[in-house]
């Protein structure tokens, strides 16, 4: 296969990522950078070399001049279906877009029933799945070394459900075989018009959910969340048979019988051969060969874009069932909110 001319819309966080697994690529070229901050650029600039590359403010004509094979989407969510419309209209041949995959429901859908119609393949970067340490905890859930699972336990301080709960619900549908989601509770508390990433958020919040098989889970988000360890994030699987305590990035603790077992990544990924296709990174690198082999063996598989678009109805249910004052039942259909009417508080 060619060399794939890839372009990446936003620099960001999020885009530097893309930049970085499209340039580490080896049959990947970085034709093109798109920001609407030209001082996005700079930072781009301090951290890679970009010669040759093309810097744009406008999407549309960075389209019309490079005709990119694949399109990196790294921008605000409410952005994302209109520049995938946008990169389909110009032929891309593949997009790589970030969480969540939309805004909304009605966004998410049309973005992946477009991309099916022009048998473009689309994959969005919930790339938690392709962690060791994530790859770890499913496979000891999957054992029923800890027994039934009967809990999940998610804290995520200094964020919001939309924009990381999301990943999280997306690692519980992998933890749990992607058994459906059945409804969903929700509190979520905005005493200020609090906007992250383009949308109206949360400052604190409590949703609670279950699966078909009777898992539930719980998602504690907002700057008030406390966790019991340096990181943001705290993951904890309650069994019938034992605990487990998932360290993003660096371990696993098990407590079952009284005993406390720990499995660190680098000490499994030595004598695990299993774990040598997954990722040490941020994971945008695993994503994009996600994406080049469905171009490369002409096999699409939409099951990721679906995955994520499961993922983001749980967050709608969530924000609806805080508006509604009561229990969501899935699945909640389409909807064409405004952003700012997702959490459901006077504006």
């Amino acid at each position: 296969m060619n060399e794939l001319r890839c372009a990446v819309v936003g620099c960001g966080i999020g885009g530097r990522k893309h930049i970085q697994a499209v340039l580490e690529n080896p049959g990947c070229k970085l034709v093109a950078i798109c920001d609407v901050q030209e001082e996005a650029f700079t930072r781009v600039e301090k951290a890679f070399p970009l010669q040759g590359v093309g810097r744009y403010t406008d999407y549309s004509k960075m389209l019309k001049d490079k005709t990119p094979d694949i399109l990196c989407i790294a921008t605000l969510a409410p952005t994302h279906c209109s520049i995938a419309l946008a990169g389909l209209k110009a032929k891309v041949k593949a997009i790589l877009a970030e969480k969540p995959i939309a805004n909304n429901l009605t966004n998410a859908g049309l973005m992946i029933e477009t991309c099916e119609n022009n048998k473009v393949p689309l994959v969005i970067t919930h790339q938690f799945r392709q962690r060791p340490v994530v790859y770890m905890a499913r496979e000891c859930i999957s054992s029923g070394e800890i027994g039934k699972v009967e809990l999940i336990d998610l804290r995520i301080k200094g964020w919001d459900m939309i924009n990381a709960g999301v990943h999280w619900i997306n690692a519980f549908m992998f933890f749990t075989d992607e058994a459906k989601i059945r409804f969903v509770m929700s509190c979520l508390e905005s005493n200020e018009r609090k906007i992250k990433d383009g949308m109206r958020v949360e400052n604190h919040g409590i949703t609670w959910f279950e699966n078909e098989n009777g898992t539930r889970g719980v998602i504690e988000t907002g700057e008030k969340v406390t966790t019991d360890d340096s990181h943001p994030t705290s993951v904890t699987v309650y069994g019938s048979k034992g605990i487990l305590k998932l360290y993003p990035g660096d371990k696993l603790v098990i407590l079952k019988e009284g005993q406390y077992l720990e499995r660190k990544v680098k000490e499994v990924l030595s004598h695990d051969k299993r774990l040598e296709t997954l990722t040490s990174s941020f994971g945008h690198d695993k994503m994009l060969e996600m994406l080049i082999d469905q171009l490369r063996d002409k096999k699409l598989d939409y099951s990721n874009a679906r995955q994520a678009l499961r993922a983001l109805e749980v967050v709608r249910a969530a924000y609806l069932s805080n508006q509604k004052r009561e229990k969501i039942v899935l699945p909640v259909g389409d909807d064409n909110l405004d952003p700012e009417g997702w959490v459901g508080f006077n504006a």
